[in-house]
């Protein structure tokens, strides 16, 4: 995927502080024409849902925060299992996380929706990098 082709970045994370850092860090470096943020998972969800059928407003990149209060980025993808193959255009979904548990790396790894896990703060260039490699 070239970046010419990301539209629409979902942002998924219970820290304001990182969600500044890394939209700002994705206007910069022009990844995506828009930015969505949620501080939820929960709230994404719901949005997801709604937004099933319609192509233009479903993300084509999604950065989930693994470490959340109330649904974690796991159970989000638990939840979006039911959701992900009705979406018109499923979205690639990278999981940031500022860990270094291995467990969760395994668990990331395992999951068929995630393409990779990052490392938060993400670099832009890990990200532009990942996203040529698909």
């Amino acid at each position: 995927m070239n970046l010419e082709e990301v539209n629409l970045v979902m942002l998924i994370d219970d820290s304001h502080t990182d969600r500044f850092i890394h939209k700002k860090l994705l206007e910069i470096y022009s990844i995506g024409k828009e930015v969505i943020e949620f501080s939820g998972a929960r709230e994404a969800l719901d949005y997801l849902n709604d937004a099933k059928n319609e192509g233009n407003k479903l993300p084509d990149v999604i950065l989930l925060d693994v470490l959340m209060p109330e649904m974690n980025g796991f159970d989000f993808l638990t939840s979006i299992k039911s959701v992900y193959p009705k979406l018109v255009k499923p979205p690639v979904i990278y999981m940031l996380s500022s860990t270094d548990d291995e467990s969760d790396l395994k668990r990331a790894r395992s999951i068929k929706m995630v393409q990779k896990l990052l490392r938060k703060p993400f670099s832009p260039e890990t990200l532009i990098k990942a996203l040529s490699e698909l």
